[in-house]
């Protein structure tokens, strides 16, 4: 982890303390987020979906990835989700299952339509099937999928918390999905994306 030099990013009405970590910025990406974040209130940066997105170099890239098999391999020295989990460091975002919810629905919806017609041509009673994407067994798999990956988007994302954002993709059943995370230093908060649909 780099030594923590701590950098004042300005908003439209205040100012955040960004202390650096896990990657050191450099001075055009520290420039190209003061640039962008004094167009917006802290409030309305915080209602956004979306923060400054701002391109990562290979060097970067190494060392978040190096980062994070570090902090795994701390929390969970057997790189087992279940360990990870029990670490207590890890948490979900409240919207962290929306959209992966959104396509296990599509995927389920289109799955349910295709088993039923068949159900009904062979005669058998239609049942309907239940999910629960926040599900131990699912959030599991998700974070299985996170200690494995090797494949980080080329971008870092600032919001205005005094830590980036960075996401790791891999495969979750029939899609590519985005495990974004924030390292803080009280908890480890995950928020999921669907990348690429099947």
């Amino acid at each position: 982890m780099v030594q923590q030099a701590t950098f004042v990013i300005p908003t439209k009405d205040s100012e955040i303390e960004f202390p650096q970590q896990v990657i050191e910025l450099l001075p055009q990406q520290l420039n190209e987020i003061k640039k962008q974040s004094v167009k917006k209130t802290t409030k309305q940066w915080f209602a956004n979906k979306t923060g400054i997105r701002v391109l990562m170099t290979k060097n970067q890239k190494d060392s978040v990835l190096n980062f994070k098999n570090q902090f795994v391999e701390a929390l969970a020295p057997g790189r087992t989700a279940k360990e990870l989990l029990e670490s207590g460091k890890i948490g979900f975002a409240d919207h962290a299952f929306d959209r992966v919810d959104e396509r296990f629905l599509e995927y389920y919806r289109e799955s349910e339509e295709k088993s039923n017609e068949l159900k009904r041509k062979l005669g058998f009673p239609i049942e309907k099937v239940y999910y629960d994407s926040s599900s131990l067994e699912t959030i599991t798999e998700i974070l299985q999928i996170f200690i494995n990956s090797d494949s980080i988007d080329k971008y870092f994302v600032w919001k205005p918390y005094p830590y980036l954002s960075y996401k790791f993709k891999g495969r979750f059943r029939n899609d590519v999905i985005g495990i974004v995370i924030t390292f803080s230093q009280e908890t480890t908060i995950i928020t999921l994306t669907i990348e690429e649909r099947h």
